[in-house]
């Protein structure tokens, strides 16, 4: 069966994009100055300075080359568990942005496949671990101003893990592993997020992400012009 997972219900990556290293701002301002752009270059009546540019920005295109590398942790955390669960993912992973950035933050959405044996393996792990309860029940609780709709308990977890809200019983139990298997203590997703920061800017430039054709022609010769 295919489950949709995302990386607010398991924390495997940080790819939050506002105010962060991966805002596109931040990555924007980082790319120009290796550019040769300066604020008095034009071409044909463009002034090509940071906010004329900002304008032309391919802000879904870069989303997805974040996505790509995002999904590179998600790889490696299911090959790490495999041998408490196997799944398969699928293609299509994406950067979920909300409209507002009160109360969310953007997120890696993804799916997996995993068959009914591996539910009832998960099942049969979890019945009696008395471990896995007491840290659900430590883990997910609503507090004042706050709802918690992750299970926190032994029959919170067994409604989820059968019923139509699978995918928060399976994202309990995957954090579940990261945390206590893997001794992911939540610090290594903001790490991953400084991995996939240095990845970007040092693997990809501005002018992948500009629309207006004619600034690929001065940045050319920008770059020559700099030698």
């Amino acid at each position: 069966m295919r489950v949709a997972l995302n990386t607010n219900l398991l924390p495997i990556v940080n790819v939050g994009m506002y105010e962060s290293l991966l805002s596109p701002s931040n990555i924007f301002d980082d790319w120009l100055p290796s550019s040769g752009i300066t604020e008095s270059m034009t071409e044909e009546e463009i002034n090509y300075c940071d906010n004329a540019l900002w304008y032309h920005f391919n802000s879904d295109a870069y989303k997805k080359l974040v996505a790509n590398y995002a999904m590179a942790f998600v790889v490696d955390f299911f090959q790490k568990i495999e041998s408490f669960a196997s799944v398969t993912l699928c293609d299509g992973a994406k950067i979920y942005s909300p409209k507002e950035y009160n109360f969310h933050s953007d997120t890696l959405d993804f799916e997996i496949e995993i068959s009914e044996s591996e539910i009832q393996k998960i099942k049969i792990t979890t019945k009696d671990n008395q471990d896995f309860f007491a840290w659900l029940n430590n883990t997910y609780r609503s507090y004042s101003g706050f709802i918690c709709f992750m299970p926190n308990s032994k029959e919170s977890f067994a409604e989820d893990i059968e019923g139509s809200d699978m995918e928060r019983g399976l994202a309990a139990y995957f954090t579940f592993l990261l945390r206590k298997h893997l001794g992911c203590s939540g610090e290594e997703e903001f790490g991953a997020e400084y991995s996939l920061y240095e990845k970007i800017s040092s693997n990809h430039g501005i002018e992948e992400f500009i629309e207006d054709e004619r600034f690929h022609d001065i940045i050319g010769k920008a770059r020559l012009t700099r030698g």
